[in-house]
């Protein structure tokens, strides 16, 4: 928790609140400038070789059992088309592209987009620069969105989620707080680097203001909590007709 453990819990909430202007810093910024600045400054973190990371979630023990999951659903509903809205650094989305035909990785950053194209691309095997918020996704069997939602505002992610409805299947993961922690669900921020869970909320897709209804397909342990104990990643499947 660093200098938050040392706040007084009343000034919690207020300091949490303040840090997080602070360490966005993104008004008036468009997603592509907010999202690339947070690659090259890597703000969520650096691999071993040194490049910018999509942040710990992507190293998380729960990605194992996440990655399995994912394949299994491939081969049970016969996807031969992936889209995955913010596939950022594709850390994960490399290990079930290639259960799938095709494989479209989308992502805000051009920077992020850049690198992958070069490490990654090939046959069945692309990525896009665009804002899945203001242009349709391309169609697919299966659209996957990885902790997302949760660096977002809630005009934004209402913006995606209503460009979904294409898609027949779509699998949402998000880092949600502990339920004796939640305060109120789809607490709105400013969009950036930092989550809803410090301030013991998080995107519920089926809760107001999104009302999507949806089925919670995985649930699993977060190891390193941002605010407290009992945090999980909650995999949510949305059926379209």
């Amino acid at each position: 928790m660093g200098i938050e453990e040392y706040v007084p819990e009343p000034l919690r909430d207020p300091y949490r609140r303040l840090r997080s202007v602070l360490k966005n810093g993104t008004l008036a910024k468009s997603n592509s400038e907010i999202f690339n600045s947070i690659y090259k400054t890597a703000i969520w973190g650096k691999t071993e070789d040194g490049a910018a990371c999509s942040g710990s979630g992507s190293y998380d023990p729960s990605v194992a059992t996440y990655v399995a999951f994912v394949k299994r659903f491939i081969t049970d509903n016969s996807v031969a088309s992936i889209v995955e809205i913010g596939c950022g650094d594709f850390e994960i989305g490399h290990q079930y592209a290639d259960y799938a035909r095709c494989y479209l990785g989308v992502d805000v950053s051009s920077f992020v987009i850049e690198k992958n194209r070069e490490k990654f691309g090939r046959d069945g095997i692309s990525f896009e620069h665009f804002d899945a918020s203001k242009r349709d996704i391309p169609r697919s069997d299966l659209c996957i969105i990885r902790q997302v939602l949760q660096h977002l505002d809630n005009n934004t992610i209402a913006d995606i989620l209503a460009r979904t409805t294409a898609h027949k299947f779509v699998l949402i993961t998000e880092h949600l707080p502990a339920p004796s922690r939640l305060k109120k669900p789809n607490l709105n921020k400013w969009t950036g680097p930092d989550t809803r869970v410090v301030f013991n909320s998080g995107v519920y897709v089926d809760l107001p203001p999104f009302g999507r209804e949806g089925t919670t397909v995985l649930s699993l342990p977060v190891a390193n909590p941002q605010a407290g104990p009992g945090e999980e990643m909650r995999t949510t499947l949305l059926v379209n007709p």
